[in-house]
């Protein structure tokens, strides 16, 4: 597993984010790939367990990403996503992708605008592909992107 593949694979979908495009390049998601935002993941949010027919068509892997970019894209309709420092850690299973992305845009129905400053984590496994995504946003990006999803 190298770290370049890793990030170029993050810098890829990243991209594809900024472009309003939803396409995931291949590899970079493991279809069962768990997202966490604030430590809760998407499929204990939808109050379902993870061995629900829904829970793993919607809240999980590529799936998963598409509904929470979509979500993120409605919020701010110009969004942009830009990939900060990145560290890749290795072990014998797979690797650890950790860093700072900011989050850019303005919110829907309003002239406010956001640069604000996420944490993530990406563990992938023995191919690279991610297995699960946390990131860490302020309380108040969230409010503000739950508040601009209801214009």
């Amino acid at each position: 597993m190298d770290a370049r593949l890793l990030v170029a694979r993050l810098e890829g979908l990243a991209s594809a984010f900024n472009r309003a495009s939803l396409d995931v390049p291949d590899g970079t998601l493991d279809r069962g790939c768990t997202f966490r935002l604030n430590g809760t993941s998407y499929a204990e949010a939808m109050g379902q367990p993870l061995t629900s027919p829904l829970v793993r068509l919607v809240a999980l892997g590529p799936a998963a990403y598409r509904f929470l970019a979509q979500a993120v894209r409605y919020a701010l309709p110009d969004a942009r996503l830009d990939l900060g420092d990145v560290t890749v850690t290795h072990h014998e299973h797979g690797g650890l992708v950790t860093g700072v992305a900011i989050l850019a845009g303005t919110f829907r129905g309003r002239t406010t605008l956001v640069d604000t400053r996420v944490d993530f984590a990406v563990v992938v496994n023995q191919s690279g592909a991610a297995i699960e995504v946390g990131v860490n946003a302020p309380q108040a990006l969230l409010a503000a992107i739950a508040d601009a999803r209801r214009l």
